[in-house]
């Protein structure tokens, strides 16, 4: 029997699986199906179906379906990938949107630990914890409105929490791990076998740390369990303009280095001028009342009056604005790390400026991903690097050095560049370069945008020859951080991880990929493996 059907053609196939499935499971319009095929960069193959499936039993039905027919899986969390991370050029392939299985499930406040299901939205735990004052270390990315637990476990994200814990692989105690077989497999303290839960990470090797920042190439996270601290009550904010990225960075990897700040960023200003053109403060306020009630109210308001008298104009001579946000237990700890930053930035030549933007940032942590196209309606590609502090400039240098070998083409097609740099923990920093040109939107950017946002930007065309141009300067930029010794988040099928590792550990991953994934079919590509 099962001969015969491996023969039938893949429409025969899951015709079949949709009457073993719920009818929201298994979706086959050719309109969602395509979009489910587009990231915010790329388009690939339209996949053949894509699974929606409501419970982990679901799942494991769908996995082992296409373990038996050789179909590729894709999984698909809140599709904020721009590095290819699930799609691919194989047709003969089956989309799994774990959005469905979005359950915070469990809040252990004895053992401060928090079980959620992997398709669940940082926003959506942030909001679950903050009415008991609680939250995870790593506590969102940016895009956290749809971005979940499951693509930041799998493709590693930073932001919100970064500066004092590190990346979303850094906080995290145990997993559940569905297999390319349909099995389960079950990570950290929680997988000894008469223990229901996962209050230490390591239980002999960490098999935790095998299946995070893996793309989903060796499964699919149905469950996670994370850290939980008590959140702090008390925040400070300071901004800095500097004349060069030099003593910009200087101050970033300093502060980074002592440990005084939750999240320490900065921008160009090419950056600074997208958010500038992007909305007027007037906006922002908009956006940062909507959460006044989840704090102070009394603080909140007064941070948000401020907001108001100081407007736009502060940032309109900004050359590299650097940004950082205080979190502690006392107001006398904010005011002590505030002293120490604003030290270190203006021995490094900063100059302090207004701090509305980490204001604004913090209290609309996750806003309409409007930005997911340019603030003009171009699209864009970011490509980045994580650096030790020590190689940061160097980096930084040979970046800007290569861009401006392409200078004079750039200008022709109407490309622009502008940076982002952001402190991770006490000894690491990211350099992220970010691409503009004018490019027909996809559906994918349409589908997430706020209606009126989509509706108010200009359409261009297709300029394939642009597009073209920016994913030759990527790939340069991403061969150049591999030389540098820089390693990624978000690696998918964009950067050059095989390339960078020594023959034993490209030998053990492939192991790995063989054993957990024998036919092939968890992410074919990703990480490059095949």
């Amino acid at each position: 029997m099962t001969e015969m059907l491996e023969r039938e053609p893949v429409p025969t196939l899951l015709t079949s699986l949709k009457g073993q499935l719920k009818d929201e499971e298994l979706l086959l319009d050719e309109r969602l199906r395509a979009l489910y095929s587009q990231d915010i960069y790329a388009s690939g193959a339209q996949v053949a179906a894509v699974g929606r499936p409501a419970s982990t039993q679901a799942l494991c039905k769908l996995l082992r379906f296409a373990s038996q027919h050789s179909l590729a899986v894709l999984p698909r969390s809140g599709g904020m990938s721009y590095t290819k991370g699930y799609i691919s050029d194989n047709e003969q392939a089956l989309l799994i949107d774990m959005s469905a299985l979005d359950a915070v499930l469990e809040i252990d406040e004895t053992n401060m630990r928090v079980r959620v299901q992997t398709g669940c939205t940082w926003e959506k735990l942030y909001t679950t914890l903050a009415a008991k004052k609680l939250r995870t270390p790593y506590w969102g990315t940016l895009s956290g409105k749809k971005a979940t637990i499951g693509g930041s476990l799998s493709n590693n994200s930073i932001f919100w929490g970064s500066g004092r814990y590190g990346s979303a692989a850094d906080s995290v105690l145990g997993l559940r791990v569905a297999l390319a077989s349909g099995e389960l497999l079950q990570t950290g303290g929680g997988a000894q076998i008469n223990s229901e839960l996962s209050f230490m990470r390591s239980f002999g090797p960490d098999l935790t740390g095998l299946f995070l920042a893996d793309c989903g190439a060796l499964g699919i996270k149905t469950e996670a369990e994370l850290p939980l601290i008590d959140d702090y009550e008390f925040h400070g904010y300071a901004s800095f303009n500097f004349a060069t990225a030099e003593e910009f960075l200087t101050a970033l990897c300093e502060i980074s280095r002592r440990g005084l700040a939750s999240e320490c960023f900065g921008f160009d200003p090419v950056l600074q001028g997208q958010r500038l053109k992007r909305a007027g403060m007037r906006e922002d306020l908009k956006l940062a009342t909507g959460v006044v009630n989840l704090r102070k109210p009394l603080q909140s308001l007064a941070s948000l009056l401020k907001l108001g008298m100081v407007g736009r104009s502060f940032a309109e001579g900004t050359v590299f604005g650097l940004h950082a946000i205080v979190s502690e237990n006392t107001q006398a700890c904010v005011e002590r790390n505030l002293k120490a930053i604003q030290r270190i930035a203006e021995s490094a030549g900063g100059q302090r400026i207004a701090d509305s933007i980490p204001r604004v940032m913090q209290s609309s942590p996750f806003p309409p991903l409007n930005n997911i196209a340019g603030a003009l309606g171009e699209r864009w590609a970011p490509i980045h690097g994580l650096f030790p502090h020590s190689g940061m400039q160097e980096a930084y240098r040979q970046t800007a050095s290569l861009i401006q070998k392409h200078a004079d083409e750039m200008a022709r097609l109407g490309i622009f560049v502008g940076y982002l740099m952001s402190a991770i923990g006490r000894s690491t920093s990211v350099l992220e370069p970010v691409f503009y040109w004018q490019d027909a939107l996809q559906a994918l950017h349409q589908q997430t945008m706020e209606p009126a946002a989509f509706s108010s930007l200009p359409q261009f065309p297709e300029s394939l020859d642009t597009r073209a141009y920016v994913a030759e300067m990527r790939k340069e930029i991403a061969e150049l951080y591999c030389q540098l010794g820089g390693t990624h988040l978000q690696i998918g099928r964009t950067y050059l991880y095989q390339e960078g590792l020594p023959e034993c550990n490209r030998a053990l991953l492939s192991t790995l990929k063989r054993h957990l994934d024998p036919s092939g079919i968890m992410n074919p590509g990703a990480l490059g493996l095949t």
